[in-house]
């Protein structure tokens, strides 16, 4: 139903434009003054206002119809276009159905310019209502769009260059405020910066030649090793795999003592029901009025109820105390749904008493059995008990907290003594599955891990031999127990996985000794020899360069530094001289890996330090505090600005959210209240932060922009394709008219008078369709589509020759000449047709697969499919001429005179040459914009086959040959 109120909104689009054409010549005039021609085109714009009233209506219904189905979005479109229809388009303006009405007084006054003029704003207003039932983007609408989008981006590349400004003054005040005591700390504090990194450096250096960084890195990882190792033993001690048959037997008599007391909760649960029911019945006795009546009823309905849900669980379960608590329920509700009918029925006064009686038995009986059940559950419970008394009687040695079943068996002994009853038995049963299911596979990971183990063991005692720490005594003392212990945990590994859980344990305690063996050996290995003597000089300059910290720590109180800057600079110095203590005593010990790490943490202590101290200094003169209060007016200023243009921005109509332009807003504020305090290294920081916000304010509304363009080129494509089509129709019935008059005429002779009126007629429909090419052509050129510009410029160029020809001036030609450009122009219309629906294929599927690509300048058309175009354009004038050549062979004879030519010949190979000259402009102007060189330019030569550049891609190939074809 859309598309047929989309095709009736074109159709009168369409319509409109018959008129626009150029006025024909004078025709006879009526009584009233108006040719009968006006006349016509008067009736004709009357019934477009009938047939836009008819849509108005239609639209209305469809759009309450929609509104009834809930197609919300439809009805949406259509009371947008109804609102289209009836807005005025300026103050004191004109409706559509004015707009029509107007166009028509004017007909009929025989004003026929002023006629057009107020038809092609109804065309333009029908365009938009069809734009508007098609749910499409307005072109006009779009532009605006984007230049208020272009005027946001000036605004706040003002605002951020300001901003950017203002941190280069904040930094000049920061310089001059700064003493020579705090040139002089900084100066200092970046000399240690360098010098630690020289010790770093050279440590680094000296550890990597020596391998003592390798060996500490061993170290480290056979430390990892025997913690590892420790664990796995601790384990292996308390497990016991014999243990799990005897648990798994206490699973029976717990699983028999949670199902009794489940049903003992469950008959309980429906005591308590009875007894509350007997209560409301005792009441209903005592109430005189009866008003107690309603309750009964209600009553009996939840007891009903509940007896349904038992009845479904005593069929689900077959459990015979849920079928006994249903049957209870269901003869309470009976049972109180009678006695309220025996008092309205009889007045029997009694019959709630006497019921709420026979609830009462019938509770107690079910607490009875409710008790029976948790007897037995304490039976089962003593069962557990026992079982579990003698598991710990029969154990080799008491199981320690945190064992496997440790948890289990502390469930066990508070279910087996009664303590919260059924909730210690869930408890006891859920640790105990637990414990059982880890327990299963115990002994598979515990062998898994020692194998693992024995590996890395293996690993270690590798790189140890590839130290030259390894060919002295200890480290082959240190390879010698990580075999050992290699081979203890392969032991221990096949008796977990048999579940000798004795052997198990024994040989993981070997390989615990002997890697705490080969630990001690690795710390003989290290130090001494040249190695050692390097060390030992970093290790006393390592004090020297703390010694010359302590003494900048000294100055940090005689700087520009307010308090809290001095204090910051001293604690992060006094971190710097810590790291460096540790250096130097690891350095002592031989320990490179270590002392590297503590250099790094003193380079980064005394880099704080230069950023406190930087960012620490305060204005001390008068004059530097009024130029800080200065900056701080200027900061505020543009605070302001950046709230006026965030109010502004949330005007606009579905404006996305600017978090960062929120956070910059804020950042400025905080700048503000910084500098007037003189707090100028905070007051950078936030300054940075509020232009980083303001920019990547911009990149979003980039993105905006980069939508709405492609918004844009989306619809105009559309448009362009769309007008293109109609005029392809319009050229097609044109030259079938054309080819009619052809056919009537004699061969030789003149046209008669009728057939001179036809071709003026069409002659006059090619001129107009000659102008809306030149609008197409000026819309296209406008986007930088230059190839598609010039194939419509050739459409134009072609219809008006065929307007001349087919007029007075040509002398009213219809022949094959006039026909050939005829079907050139469809040609080409064609080709443009097709170039544009392939490109709005190409976007629809990239806006499928969410790909978007940058078109460098946001032409509608990338340059790939202008090339191609461009490529069949030249193809075409070479298959003009050699057409030409083979019709008139003498115009390949050499001795052919121009002056000889016929005038008409002449104007069709001056056409071509045009053409042909156009399109090697075309790729001249390619050439510089993609920046290929020019054809036999030195880099264009040396890429020959064995040149790199010469094997370029099959469309780069295209453009050379095209611009093989310019000369």
């Amino acid at each position: 139903m859309k598309l047929a109120l989309c095709a009736l909104a074109l159709a009168l689009s369409s319509g409109l434009s018959l008129p626009a054409a150029a006025a024909p010549p004078a025709a006879p005039r009526q009584d009233d003054g108006t040719t009968r021609e006006q006349a016509a085109l008067s009736e004709e714009q009357a019934l477009l206002v009938r047939k836009l009233n008819r849509l108005t209506t239609s639209m209305t219904s469809l759009a309450e119809r929609f509104e009834t189905e809930g197609r919300a979005h439809a009805a949406q479109l259509l009371r947008g276009a109804l609102d289209h229809l009836a807005a005025r388009r300026a103050e004191g303006g004109h409706t559509l159905e004015e707009l029509m009405a107007s166009a028509r007084a004017e007909l009929e006054g025989g004003r026929e310019v002023q006629a057009i003029r107020e038809q092609e704003s109804v065309i333009a207003e029908l365009e938009r209502l069809l734009a508007i039932l098609m749910d499409r983007a307005d072109v006009e609408q779009l532009d605006r769009q984007l230049e208020d989008l272009r005027d946001l981006k000036r605004q706040l590349s003002h605002l951020a260059d300001a901003e950017a400004a203002l941190q280069e003054r904040t930094e000049a005040l920061r310089r001059d405020s700064s003493n020579a005591a705090q040139r002089e700390l900084e100066a200092g504090i970046a000399a240690a910066v360098a010098a630690q990194r020289e010790l770093l450096a050279r440590n680094e250096d000296e550890a990597r030649r020596s391998g003592a960084m390798q060996l500490e890195a061993l170290q480290a990882a056979l430390e990892e090793l025997i913690g590892d190792q420790e664990t796995d033993l601790a384990v292996l001690e308390t497990w016991d795999p014999g243990l799990a048959p005897r648990l798994e037997e206490l699973g029976l008599p717990l699983e028999g003592a949670r199902r009794e007391e489940e049903r003992a909760a469950r008959l309980s649960a429906a005591a308590e029901r009875l007894g509350a029911a007997a209560e409301t019945a005792r009441a209903a006795a005592g109430d005189a009025q009866g008003e107690e009546g309603g309750k009964l009823e209600r009553l009996a309905q939840e007891l009903e109820q509940a007896a349904e849900q038992q009845a479904l669980e005593a069929r689900a379960s077959g459990d015979e105390s849920a079928a006994r608590a249903a049957e209870a329920l269901r003869a309470a509700g009976q049972a109180l749904r009678a006695a309220r009918e025996a008092r309205r029925a009889g007045g029997d006064g009694a019959a709630p008493a006497r019921t709420a009686g026979q609830l009462q038995d019938a509770a107690e009986a079910l607490e009875g059995r409710a008790a029976g059940h948790r007897a037995r559950a304490a039976q089962e419970r003593e069962r557990a008990r026992a079982g579990l008394a003698g598991i710990q009687g029969e154990a080799r040695e008491p199981l320690p907290a945190g064992s496997l079943f440790d948890a289990a068996l502390r469930e066990l002994g508070r279910a087996a003594s009664g303590q919260r009853g059924r909730e210690a038995t869930e408890g006891a049963l859920r640790e105990l599955r637990r414990a059982l299911d880890q327990e299963a596979f115990l002994g598979q990971a515990l062998s898994a891990s020692q194998r693992a183990n024995a590996g890395r063991a293996g690993e270690i005692g590798a790189g140890i031999e590839r130290l030259a720490q390894g060919a002295a005594p200890a480290g082959g003392e240190a390879r010698e127990a990580l075999e050992q212990a290699a081979a203890a945990m392969g032991a221990a590994a096949e008796d977990a996985a048999e579940g000798n859980q004795g052997r198990a344990a024994a040989a993981a305690g070997q390989a615990r000794d002997a890697l705490q063996v080969a630990r001690e050996a690795l710390e003989r290995a290290g130090g001494g020899g040249a190695a050692g003597r390097a060390v030992g000089e970093l290790a006393r300059s390592q004090p020297e360069l703390g010694a010359k910290v302590e003494q900048l720590r000294q100055q940090a109180g005689v700087g520009s530094l307010d308090a809290q800057g001095e204090d910051a600079v001293e604690s992060a110095l006094e971190r710097a001289q810590g790291a460096m203590r540790a250096a130097a005593g690891e350095l002592e010990r031989g320990r490179s890996g270590s002392a590297a790490r503590s250099q790094r943490e003193a380079i980064e202590a005394l880099r704080e330090a230069a950023r406190e101290a930087r960012d620490g200094v305060t204005p001390q003169e008068q004059a530097e505090r009024e130029r800080a209060r200065e900056l701080a007016g200027q900061q505020e200023e543009i605070e302001k600005l950046l709230y006026e243009f965030m109010q502004r921005y949330q005007e606009r109509e579905d404006a996305p959210p600017l978090p960062s332009l929120e956070r910059a807003g804020a950042s400025a504020g905080q700048a503000r209240d910084s500098l007037s305090r003189g707090d100028l290294g905070a007051a950078q920081e936030q300054e940075e932060d509020t232009e980083r916000g303001v920019r990547e304010a911009i990149d979003a509304l980039e993105k905006e922009q980069d939508r709405y363009e492609a918004l844009r080129d989306e619809e105009l494509l559309f448009r362009i394709a769309e007008e293109v089509a109609a005029m392809a129709e319009t050229q097609g019935r044109l030259s079938a008219q054309t080819l009619e008059v052809d056919q009537e005429r004699a061969d030789g002779e003149g046209a008669t008078r009728a057939q001179k009126l036809r071709l003026r007629r069409i002659a006059r429909d090619e001129l107009a369709l000659a102008g809306r090419a030149g609008e197409v052509q000026a819309a296209i050129a406008q986007e930088g589509s230059l190839v598609f510009a010039e194939l419509v410029t050739r459409v134009r160029d072609d219809l008006e020759r065929v307007a001349r020809d087919m007029g007075e001036v040509g002398e009213y030609q219809s022949g094959e000449r006039v026909q050939a450009l005829q079907a050139d122009v469809l040609r080409n219309l064609g080709w443009l047709a097709e170039a544009l629906e392939q490109e709005k294929d190409r976007r629809a599927q990239e806006q499928r697969q969410q790909q978007q690509q940058n078109q460098g300048q946001n032409r509608l058309v990338p340059d790939v499919a202008e090339l191609k175009l461009l490529r069949r354009l030249e193809s075409e004038v070479l298959e003009d001429l050699d057409e030409l050549l083979e019709l008139f062979p003498e115009l390949s004879a050499a001795e052919a005179e121009v002056d000889a030519l016929d005038p008409l010949l002449l104007e069709d190979i001056l056409r071509l040459a045009h053409r042909h000259e156009r399109t090697s402009d075309l790729f001249e102007e390619f050439r510089r914009r993609l920046g290929l060189p020019d054809p036999g330019s030195s880099a264009d030569t040396a890429s020959g086959p064995d040149g790199g550049a010469g094997g370029g891609s099959s469309e780069e190939g295209e453009e050379r040959d095209l611009g093989g074809g310019g000369d």
